[in-house]
């Protein structure tokens, strides 16, 4: 089994700071067969009102698979994880070197959503979770 080190929110950032390819900008959405892939309806339905996705895969925290998802912001790529396994008990605030963030307490899981540090993340937040509803 994957030994895991740090906090959720340490691990967040860690993650998206070794994904580089993924916070490159972009103005191609990712197909709907990529977008169902990387968000199966077991784990949650999430519609396209987010904003322009441009990457979709799966991703490692805390040891689990968890969809990852980039959509377009006003300043650049935004990174937003989905986790429907985290729960959290408040919403946490990230702040890494280049980047910030939140997550986001959802039900019984969690939604990182991590811009740069000058992108407007409130209707980022607001949008998200408008458009995502767990499965589990």
């Amino acid at each position: 089994m994957e030994e895991i080190f740090g906090t959720l929110e340490e691990q967040v950032l860690a993650h998206v700071d070794h994904e580089p390819a993924a916070l490159l900008p972009s103005s191609t959405p990712v197909s709907d067969g990529r977008l169902a892939k990387a968000v199966p309806n077991r784990i949650a339905t999430m519609n396209r009102d987010v904003g322009l996705i441009t990457f979709a895969e799966f991703c490692s925290i805390n040891g689990k698979d968890v969809p990852h998802l980039v959509i377009q912001g006003e300043r650049g790529p935004i990174t937003i994880l989905l986790m429907p396994h985290e729960k959290v008990a408040e919403a946490t605030t990230l702040d890494g070197d280049n980047i910030r963030g939140i997550i986001l307490p959802v039900g019984d899981g969690s939604i990182a959503i991590i811009g740069d540090r000058e992108e407007p993340l409130e209707q980022v937040q607001q949008n998200v979770l408008d458009s995502v509803m767990w499965s589990t």
